[in-house]
This record gives structure tokens, C-alpha cells and sequence, in this order.
């Protein structure tokens, strides 16, 4: 009788809990000013509800078929979407008593990415459920991937309401106290039939309800249903933190170091050494090799770094490939690679476009009968050639050497890899690249930066071009904003005066992440209204620290002056900070400048001579589709809004209240012609120009207009900080020092030993007795006698080049402090560095 009695009860609580989801959305529908019904996803703005695409589950990815490995990218890609709306669900609750916010740092998209890449995850409950609840939020309708940012507000309104007025239940995290949180601890049909209610006409989430119909095509109903869902994915995914915080912790170790070392000239490649005579054969394969070792034509006179000429270089793309089982081509799109490319580098000479350095396209190789060097046997081999840890590996002078294209007047690329199976590396270049060294003078990317399923996506906020910019400007001789050390240092060790000393990457100072994460989701929906367009040309007029990336509380290093810089492009920070904030300093554009013109002269050349006789590529640029939908941002009719618009000499954007008086939102339409709104408005004034009501559910709130609709409070300047002692003077240099024997002009910096060690002219790096040099690359013999002696009865001290270089915002300062440890190899190890290029002892006469 117990039994039946309670089955009895439970039967019909869930049938009150039914009906009231039902009288719910009912009163919703009738409390709206305008009577139109309420629509779900599957029929919200006439938008075609995608049939959703089942779970795929691998067990080895790397014998996979390059068809399954896209399926997996566009699974990854749909399942990290989501990771602000889990942010925007998790940022209440920690707030309240007994709770943390260590959580929040794991809830971005590459992080989330990363993570359900991971082998042991990948087929994982968690992710499965991740896929599902992602599916549902972003992936099944492109009206809910376009009102993204309306859906993280609402979803954090939510559970600021859900924090508040459900009971909520410790979870620990074992070892670590400070990283416990609380969590929904009631069941998921009562939790939505709460939801629901606080969504009523009645409720305290009213204007969320509203919100959530007209912008995402959400009932309220289908949303209060996913709110236990949205519960237990992050419930699940906090029980796994540790997995999480090891993903951070790879990307942070990897990160700090600048450039990768360079492997072991293993494959008989061999080191250049001062030699009397040219190597005829050396000197044929170098021209075999594509080499370009000559300046423009004679009638052209390049203009020296400090004046910030105008500087086009060209970019040379080789997509690798490898063999599937069967015995087809993988990667997928790699045929497409020429079209995803151009995109991505009209967004990159867009962020760039400040530095006055752009770039072009020369060409991008993916035809494997005409380039074989391109084709991988397998899928495994593919992946690891980045890292060497099989027969193919990039950073060897013997795969490098031959396969280079027009170089070093060209920056050559290397696509190759991915971040299935728990690669976390994206990229990495030499800071800066050699002109000599084929395997010291290239750059590696991932080759899901650029697939449309992987980094190069909306849902991951174009990242994938982010990271090009960044490899590309450490080639330029730009190291991270943060410095080299492997330690968090408050150190000024990035030899940029004018980019504010930082603790670490922004990985590092968790106690401000989740308040960045916000901060730049809020400039990036509120500001830029999540429109692509008016990020990328904001980024293309930015120079220097924006004011928006001046913040108190974003202070690592309290004692020096200046903020942290969230949105540097040297620095590793949430994509969305680069994308709204993200710029260089002046100093970094000089050091960039600076470092090429004498590490990369050929480079800056010819850079200059594109920027200048020639005609530019196509036309910048054309950015990414702007899937910018939003109540606020159309009129009532449905007519687009204009960004920025004036009434009454008032400037105003989008929706807005035009009368204080009243709750109102009017805008000013994009193109009056076409909406038809405006054609049937009998007192418009001008056909050029019309000014709209916006829908009824556009309302200040919704809209986050409150009182100040078009003001912004600026965020505060950081302290001035002291005056800089002016620069020392140049180091005088004897001309008879500035000459190898051969009279061959001397290098004034050249790089001897590793990545970090410059000398300068006739120079003894080695501690010998006679001086040697870095011939310029317009010598004769330079391809095949690079290093070269000087005359015999020259001193370090006679031609004051006894001290190491150090690149910097003055010419030569002095060194680094002596507490910043020369940052080790990265992880994995790679071979062994190369032989120094040391000369041999001096014959005897």
C-alpha cells in the first residue's frame, strides 16, 4: 500500500509540474504587448532547425580516416561553443557562502576544446552530455549562434535567480579546499518548473523571457528545461577540475617559451663554418633551393627601421598532408586551404594594420604530385612532425633545407597537426627567424587554426587567426609580453619600455580571469554588438594601450606602473580579449621593425619594395559573416539597425531610448529603401534616412540601456609612470671592424650559438682570440661562406664588440637582470641543438 501510495503521489506531482510549464508559457504569451506566439528554436524566425548530427566515438583518432577527424573537428567545435554559457551559468553561483571561483578559468572555448580532445576523455559521459546540452544551445539553429551574447546574459541572469532562491549543495574538489562549489540540489523536473515560474509574466525573470523569445527564438518552457541540463554538465565537468587545471598547465608551460629550440642537424646536413674557398655544390643546392639572396632592383633605396616604413611581406603556405587507410588525402578541406587562408589574412592585416606591416599570399602549396615533400605516409607521422618524434620533423635542416620557398624573402608556413589526441600546441616560430638557417627561419601552425570546423570559427572567436598574428610577430622579433622566464616574475624582461610588467600570461593570475572573461564578453556584445564587422575595424585603428585595457583591478604587479595589458597580442589571453581590445604598444611595432631590418634584411627589403612599386593584393577587407540578430539591433518590422546613427545632434546605437520620459527604443534603419516599414511611414522625411520604432520587447533593460544608454564610464588611467633615462648613445664601431677579410660587409647583429645570443660586426662570441663575423646576405659568398674572419690583428676591445646585444627599445642597453633564468627546451624534448658555427683555430703560418 506504501508502495503504490508513493507511486500514486510521484505520479501526479509530475503531472502538476507538466501543467504548470504549460499555464506558464500560457501567461507569457498573453502578457506581451505584441500578441505574436511565443516559438522555440525549431520554428523561431522562420530559421530551419538543423537535424542534429549523431555523437561519433573513436577509439584510436590516429588511425582514423581524415572524413571521421572532420566529423570529430565539427564535434569539438560544437561542444566548446558553449563554454561562455557555461561560464555565464557558473560566475553567480560561486559567490555564494563556502565557494570559490578556481572553476571559472577551465570555461573558455580553447580550454573546453582541448579537453574533450583528450584520449581518455573523448568518448567520456561528460562530453557526451556536453555535446548533447551544446547541441541544444548552439548548434542545432544559426539564430541561437547568432544571439549568442543575448543567451550568456540570460543564462547568467538565470542562475544569478537560481543562486538566490534554490538550495544549493557544497561539491569539493579532493586536495584542494579553494576550489570547491555549489551546485542546484533539488530535482531536475522541480528545477524547471521553478524556472519557468521565475520566467512568467509574473516572475522576476519577465524581461529574460522576453529576451530569450524575440532575440533566440526560445520558449520558456524549452529554456527552464535546459537549466538542469546546463546544472549537470557543470557539475560533471567541476568533478573533473583537475583534468581541466592540467590543460591550463600545458598551454601555460608550452606558451612561455618564445621560440622552439632547434633540432639536431641529425641527417647530415652540414653546419656553416668560415672556409677559404666557396663550395661549388653547396652553392648549386642553395640555388636549387629557392634561395633569394639579393636586394630589390638598384633604382630602389629601402628607408631605415626608424622611420616605420610601410613594409608588404609575402607569405608562402605548405599544407601537409597525409594518407589515409584507403589510400586518399586527409586533411578534409585541405583542398579548400587557399580559400580559408585568404580569409583568415584579411583579418590578420586587420589587427596588424597599426604596425604598418602587412602581408600577402605568395602561395599556398597543398598539390602533392606537384610538391610530394607535402605527403605524409600516415596520419601519425603527420601529427608528430611539429615535434620530432618520428622519421619527419620540421626543425631539421635536411627535411627544411630543400622544401623552402622563395626564402628568405618570403615567410614560409607550415601547416601541419592538430589538437586531437591532447596536443595542446597551436604553433610556434624562432624569435626572431633566421635568414640563414631554413629550420631556425619558419613558422608551424596547427592545421586546425585553420580549418572552418576548428579555430578559424565564430565559436571560437576566430582564435585561429589570433594565433597566426602572434607566430608570425615572434618571427619579427616580438617576444611575450610577459617575458621569457619559465617563473612569474614582475621582471621587466620582454625589452619593451612602453608594455607594462606583468606577473605571467593572464593563464597565471586567476584571481582576475573570470572578471576579464566578462569584461571582454561585455565589450565585445554591448560595444561591438557581437557584429565581426565593427570588431576587425576597430582592431585596424587601434595602436598602443586602448583605454579600455587600463583596469585597477587588473593590477599583477602592483609596484610598477602601468596595468596588466589584457588584450596585448603577445601575451595569452581569452580570444575574445584580442578580438575587442587586442593591439601592440609602439615599442613593440619599433622592435618589430628594428629586429627584421637587421636579422631579416632581405625580408624588410623587399617587404618595403611590395609596400611601395607594387600594387597591393585584392582590396581589405572582407571580414568573417556578421551573424549579428538581435531584438536590440533590428527595428519593429525586422529592418537592421544602424551601429551608429544621430537624432536631435544626439549620437546614439542600435535600439535606443530617445526620450527619457519613455521606455521606448527607436533606431534608425540601415537602408531605408529596402525596409518596408519605412515605405509606409507617412511622415517620413527622407528616403535616405528612417528613423523606427524597435519591437515592443526591446525594452532598456532587455537591452542594457538602464539610465545611461550612450555613456560609458571610462575604466581609471593607470599612475604615470617615472620618466625613462634617455638611451645611451651608440656604441662607436671602427669601420675597419665593420668588414670580414673577404670584404664582405659585416652584419652589426647577428645571432650566434642559440636562439639568444647576438654579437655584432667583427665579433669573438666564442672567446678566441681572432674575430669573426656574419657576413651580410648580399655578399657573393654568402650562401655558401656565411661565416667569415676578420682581419687578424683586430681586438674586441680595439673594436668594442666585446659585449652581447640585447635587442631592446634603445639600440644596445644593458643586459637583463641577472635573476632571469634563460628559459629551458620546451616539453616534449626535441633533439639537440645544431654545432655552434664557431670558426676553426687559425692556420699556422
Amino acid at each position: 500500500m506504501t508502495l503504490c501510495f508513493m507511486m500514486a503521489r510521484q505520479h501526479l506531482l509530475n503531472l502538476f509540474l507538466v501543467l504548470s510549464l504549460y499555464w506558464v508559457t500560457s501567461s507569457l504569451v498573453d502578457a506581451r504587448a505584441d500578441p505574436k506566439p511565443i516559438v522555440s528554436s525549431a520554428s523561431g524566425s522562420g530559421a530551419a532547425v538543423k537535424a542534429k548530427i549523431p555523437f561519433l566515438a573513436l577509439d584510436d583518432q590516429l588511425a582514423a580516416h581524415s572524413n571521421e577527424i572532420e566529423k570529430i573537428y565539427q564535434q569539438v567545435s560544437i561542444s566548446s561553443a558553449v563554454a561562455f554559457h557555461l561560464f555565464g551559468a557558473a560566475k553567480p553561483l560561486p559567490r555564494a557562502s563556502g565557494s570559490s571561483d578556481d572553476f571559472l578559468s577551465c570555461l573558455t572555448p580553447k580550454v573546453i576544446r582541448l579537453y574533450v580532445s583528450l584520449p581518455e576523455r573523448a568518448n567520456s559521459s561528460v562530453v557526451r552530455e556536453l555535446y548533447d546540452l551544446s547541441w541544444e544551445l548552439y548548434g542545432s539553429s544559426s539564430i541561437l549562434q547568432a544571439c549568442f551574447y543575448d543567451l550568456y546574459k540570460s543564462i547568467g541572469e538565470t542562475f544569478t535567480w537560481v543562486r538566490d532562491n534554490i538550495p544549493l549543495r557544497l561539491q569539493e574538489v579532493p586536495g584542494q579546499p579553494k576550489a570547491s562549489a555549489m551546485w542546484p540540489n533539488i530535482g531536475s523536473l522541480e528545477l524547471t518548473a521553478a524556472v519557468a515560474s521565475a520566467l512568467s509574466s509574473s516572475g522576476p525573470l519577465h524581461d529574460t523571457a522576453i529576451l530569450l523569445s524575440s532575440s533566440c527564438g526560445l520558449t520558456a518552457t524549452a529554456f527552464a528545461a535546459l537549466v538542469p541540463n546546463i546544472s549537470s554538465v557543470l557539475k560533471e565537468l567541476h568533478k573533473d577540475l583537475p583534468v581541466l587545471q592540467s590543460v591550463v598547465k600545458k598551454l601555460r608551460d608550452f606558451n612561455y617559451v618564445p621560440g622552439m629550440s632547434v633540432a639536431s642537424n641529425s641527417a647530415g646536413g652540414e653546419t656553416p663554418r668560415p672556409k677559404a674557398v666557396p663550395n661549388r655544390r653547396q652553392m648549386q643546392q642553395q640555388q636549387s633551393y629557392n634561395r633569394i639572396y639579393f636586394l630589390p632592383p638598384s633604382n630602389f633605396t629601402p628607408a631605415p627601421p626608424a622611420s616605420l616604413p610601410d613594409v608588404l611581406i609575402p607569405l608562402v603556405f605548405h599544407i601537409m598532408l597525409y594518407k589515409n587507410p584507403d589510400g586518399s588525402i586527409g586533411p578534409d578541406e585541405s583542398n579548400q586551404a587557399a580559400t580559408l587562408l585568404d580569409g583568415m589574412m584579411k583579418q590578420v592585416n586587420m589587427m596588424a594594420k597599426p604596425s604598418k606591416i602587412q602581408f600577402f599570399i605568395r602561395e599556398v602549396r597543398n598539390n602533392p604530385i606537384k610538391y610530394p615533400y607535402l605527403l605524409f605516409d600516415n596520419r601519425e607521422i603527420w601529427k608528430d612532425a611539429p615535434f620530432c618524434k618520428k622519421k619527419k620533423c620540421l626543425i631539421s635542416s635536411s627535411f627544411m633545407e630543400p622544401v623552402v620557398a622563395d626564402w628568405p624573402r618570403s615567410i614560409n608556413l607550415f601547416v601541419t597537426s592538430d589538437t586531437t589526441g591532447g596536443n595542446s600546441i597551436l604553433g610556434y616560430s624562432m624569435a626572431p627567424g633566421s635568414d640563414f638557417h631554413p629550420e631556425r627561419g619558419f613558422v608551424f601552425i596547427s592545421w586546425d587554426n585553420v580549418a572552418s570546423k576548428g579555430f578559424n570559427s565564430p565559436g571560437s572567436y576566430y582564435d585561429g587567426s589570433n594565433t597566426i598574428l602572434h607566430e608570425i610577430f615572434h618571427f619579427l622579433g616580438l617576444l611575450h609580453s610577459f617575458g621569457s622566464s619559465m617563473t612569474d616574475t614582475c621582471n621587466d624582461d620582454d625589452y619593451v619600455i612602453d608594455t607594462p610588467v606583468v606577473l605571467g600570461p593572464m593563464y597565471s593570475t586567476s584571481s582576475i580571469y573570470s572578471t576579464l572573461i566578462s569584461y571582454c564578453l561585455d565589450i565585445f556584445g554591448s560595444e561591438y554588438g557581437g557584429s565581426w564587422n565593427r570588431v576587425y575595424e576597430a582592431a585596424s585603428t587601434r595602436q598602443g594601450i586602448p583605454e579600455a585595457d587600463m583596469n585597477a583591478w587588473a593590477d599583477s604587479c602592483p609596484k610598477k606602473p602601468g596595468y596588466d595589458e589584457l588584450g596585448n597580442y603577445m601575451t595569452y589571453t581569452p580570444a575574445v580579449c584580442l578580438d575587442t581590445i587586442g593591439h601592440l604598444t609602439p615599442g613593440q611595432v619599433q622592435r618589430a621593425h628594428y629586429i627584421t631590418a637587421e636579422i631579416n634584411p632581405i625580408l624588410y627589403a623587399w617587404g618595403q619594395y611590395y609596400a611601395t612599386m607594387v600594387a597591393p593584393p585584392s582590396p581589405q577587407p572582407s571580414p568573417p559573416p556578421d551573424p549579428s540578430l538581435s531584438i536590440c539591433k533590428v527595428s519593429a518590422g525586422s529592418c537592421p539597425c544602424k551601429s551608429k546613427w544621430s537624432f536631435n545632434g544626439t549620437q546614439y546605437s542600435f535600439c535606443s531610448r530617445i526620450d527619457s520620459t519613455s521606455d521606448q527604443l527607436w533606431c534608425e534603419v540601415q537602408n531605408a529603401a529596402t525596409c518596408s516599414s519605412c515605405a509606409k511611414s507617412s511622415d517620413q522625411q527622407a528616403a535616405s534616412s528612417c528613423v523606427m520604432p524597435c519591437d515592443a520587447g526591446a525594452t532598456p533593460s532587455v537591452c542594457n540601456l538602464g539610465s545611461s544608454a550612450n555613456s560609458k564610464v571610462p575604466p581609471p588611467f593607470p599612475p604615470s609612470p617615472p620618466p625613462y633615462p634617455p638611451p645611451p648613445p651608440p656604441r662607436a664601431v671602427r669601420e675597419d671592424c665593420k668588414v670580414a677579410l673577404s670584404g664582405c660587409a659585416c652584419r652589426s647583429t647577428w645571432l650566434y650559438d642559440n636562439a639568444y645570443t647576438y654579437a655584432s660586426y667583427c665579433s669573438n662570441p666564442d672567446g678566441r682570440k681572432v674575430l669573426w663575423c656574419l657576413v651580410s646576405p648580399t655578399c657573393p659568398t654568402f650562401a655558401t661562406m656565411p661565416y667569415q674572419y676578420c682581419a687578424s690583428n683586430l681586438t674586441a676591445s680595439y673594436c668594442g664588440t666585446g659585449e652581447q646585444v640585447y635587442f631592446s627599445t634603445v639600440r644596445i642597453p644593458s643586459p637583463p637582470p641577472s635573476d632571469v633564468p634563460m628559459p629551458p627546451p620546451p616539453r616534449p624534448r626535441l633533439p639537440p641543438k645544431p654545432p655552434s658555427p664557431r670558426p676553426p683555430p687559425p692556420k699556422k703560418k
